[in-house]
């Protein structure tokens, strides 16, 4: 019996060694114009950066996303699976510092992008 509890407890312990922060995160926005109306059914470029520091600190990755908003200007990407512009998402130490995202968007889906916030 103290054999199994042993067996248990090597397992449980070995198990959580190896557990590390996910490569991918959901993200979800409304995108809207300078008017405040929302991009209904419209291709957008949008580039996301993670800032290390403060919302004006460095960034340490970023990438850009193609897509289409929903009929009420709803869109949803998971960071970690776009096009990749800078950095390394597998490398950044989430246990250091402060990330905030920094989003950007071109109304015309290319890359001339307009900074929405961070």
């Amino acid at each position: 019996m103290k054999n199994i509890l042993i067996i248990i407890i090597a397992l449980v312990v070995s198990t959580s060694t190896f557990s590390q922060a996910p490569m991918k995160f959901n993200y979800q926005a409304v995108a809207r114009d300078i008017d405040n109306n929302p991009y209904q059914n419209t291709n957008l470029g949008i580039r996301v950066s993670l800032i290390r520091g403060g919302s004006s600190g460095v960034v340490v990755y970023s990438e850009r996303h193609l897509i289409t908003t929903s009929d009420l200007g709803v869109f949803s990407i998971q960071i970690g699976t776009g096009t990749v512009l800078e950095g390394d998402l597998t490398v950044v130490d989430w246990g250091i510092d402060s990330y905030y995202i920094k989003v950007d968007m071109d109304p015309n889906g290319g890359t001339d992008y307009i900074n929405m916030g961070v």
